[in-house]
């Protein structure tokens, strides 16, 4: 009989032992705590030097600390990052369309796909991409083109006055442009993520006049201001000039193609043409160099 007390004694103490247990402590009794180093752990995640330690700090906390185990809590181990791990999106559809002409069902899934791609991939607009199509070239057999101001927008990221000024590009370009819409592109966007920059001097030109010391630091600017900036051109800017729109007083231009690139970063198929979208524009758009813009790079 006493030996099966005994027995029963010893295994009500093993399961209290096994899991959280309340410190022992006096009521109201005062805290002076020995400097010997016997830790314990508390339900808090805090290592305390000794019980009393940890009884002291109870005083003041709620909700109780108990002892989680006997010695020092163990530290939180680190998850193990590589450098390109995979980037965990959520399934929320909120489409955004990527430079590369492809539908992304967020812009977190655009930033994956960025890891795997060579080309940087950009937002050219919020939702999902329009359906390309074939310019119709065949009112337009030679290169002269109509005067009018119809803008569409091609695959390759550049603003064309007309569907005849695309057709003329065409016949110099390859791969094919398509019409991705009707009216001017929208300004492409970078999707937000934090960036750091090397000191590296590799300067760009941005659309809105500044030299930037690598297409980084441009980026870096994009982020704090309102209005995209673009590459206009790959090294220092050069000085942006006025446009001479006095042999055109009535806005009626050639059908020369003798493109100039604009400070707004859209190439023009000539001088006449930027004088025709300045007299639309509220600010004044100067010819940053002769010639077609450089492409259009993530801003």
């Amino acid at each position: 009989m006493f030996a099966r007390g005994v027995i029963v004694l010893l295994c009500v103490l093993v399961a209290v032992s096994d899991g959280e247990r309340n410190p022992k402590v006096k009521p109201n009794s005062p805290f002076m705590c020995t400097t010997i180093y016997e830790p314990v752990c508390g339900s808090d995640g805090k290592t305390y030097g000794s019980e009393c330690a940890l009884n002291a700090a109870n005083q003041v906390s709620k909700p109780k600390i108990l002892i989680q185990k006997q010695g020092e809590c163990d530290r939180p181990l680190q998850p193990k990052v590589k450098p390109n791990s995979p980037i965990m999106c959520t399934m929320i559809y909120e489409p955004v369309c990527g430079s590369d002409g492809k539908t992304y069902g967020n812009a977190c899934m655009l930033n994956a796909a960025n890891q795997a791609s060579k080309n940087k991939i950009v937002i050219v607009k919020q939702g999902e991409c329009d359906q390309p199509q074939q310019p119709d070239c065949r009112p337009y057999p030679s290169n002269g083109c109509p005067e009018i101001y119809k803008p569409v927008c091609g695959s390759d990221g550049k603003t064309y006055g007309n569907e005849c000024e695309l057709c003329a590009a065409n016949k110099v370009s390859k791969p094919q442009i398509l019409i991705v819409k009707q009216g001017e592109c929208d300004q492409p966007q970078q999707p937000n993520s934090p960036i750091m920059c090397t000191m590296i001097y590799k300067p760009v030109c941005g659309s809105d006049g500044k030299t930037y010391s690598n297409e980084c630091m441009l980026n870096a600017a994009n982020q704090a201001s309102k209005n995209k900036i673009v590459i206009v051109k790959q090294g220092e800017c050069d000085q942006p000039q006025q446009p001479n729109c006095k042999p055109n007083p009535s806005n009626i231009c050639t059908k020369i193609y003798k493109p100039v690139c604009g400070s707004d970063g859209k190439t023009y198929s000539n001088e006449c043409l930027l004088c025709v979208a300045n007299q639309a524009s509220k600010t004044k758009i100067l010819i940053q160099r002769q010639g077609e813009c450089d492409k259009r790079l993530p801003a």
